[in-house]
């Protein structure tokens, strides 16, 4: 993530405008927009102002964006937040072009298994290659499955398991969009749901942007298994998922 990347980020969360942070810098708007652009850089004085102005640190400015979620002061990062963590590390390791996952087993505090987004071990991967198809022709989840080369990140975590270290386990999924880093919110496809639910997985644990506390939970049975189809809906919840 580049430092224009990140300045247009951070200005965003913290809702001002290009206008206001021109009046905060004593600088044209179109300097913002320039900055934003990766049109050069601010000078010294004015990068001091930004870190202050807007609570963001010259290394978090200067360096790739993460989202893990960080302890402050003498507080603790919480328990699922810690394993959202681990999985976006995992998800970094991703070799897809389209979007990068991250999953993580946990079992009584427990983590028993990781995966990521990937061909099978011995072949080549799509960032080998240089190119998605399923990018080539538009699609979305739960579409071009069959020409997909990777393996799913919770299909990958599964394989490590047996059905007996994954009953009553859950599950912690985290997304990354390659194209800016941003958290991708996006539950598992049909595909890895049917597993999940097969192996006996409680909950899945759902990033859903930064900051604490920032995710969803969503009970493994009430995950989309099955897709409405030209034929008509066979089912599309969990049994107990209505």
């Amino acid at each position: 993530m580049s430092f224009a990347e990140n300045l247009k980020h951070i200005r965003k969360k913290r809702n001002i405008t290009q206008e206001q942070l021109a009046d905060i810098l004593s600088v044209s708007r179109q300097a913002i927009s320039k900055w934003e652009s990766g049109f050069g850089f601010p000078e010294t004085e004015k990068l001091l102002i930004i870190s202050r102005e807007l609570n963001v640190s010259l290394d978090y400015l200067f360096s790739e964006r993460c989202h893990m979620v960080r302890s402050e002061n003498t507080q603790r990062v919480s328990k699922i937040d810690t394993y959202l963590n681990c999985a976006e590390v995992f998800a970094y390791r991703s070799t897809c072009l389209k979007r990068k996952y991250g999953a993580v087993v946990v079992k009584d505090d427990v983590v028993i298994s990781t995966g990521y987004n990937g061909a099978p071990r011995g072949f080549e991967h799509c960032s080998d290659l240089g190119v998605c198809p399923r990018i080539d022709q538009n699609m979305h989840q739960g579409e071009g499955y069959g020409i997909c080369r990777a393996i799913h990140a919770e299909e990958n975590a599964l394989l490590n398991c047996s059905r007996q270290q994954t009953m009553g386990a859950d599950l912690y999924l985290v997304s990354i969009n390659p194209k800016d880093n941003s958290i991708n919110e996006s539950k598992p496809c049909p595909l890895c749901a049917r597993l999940i639910i097969q192996a006996g997985i409680n909950n899945v644990y759902i990033r859903v942007g930064e900051g604490a506390e920032n995710y969803i939970v969503v009970p493994a049975k009430e995950l989309t298994w099955v897709r409405r189809t030209d034929l008509g809906v066979i089912s599309t919840r969990g049994e107990n998922g209505g």
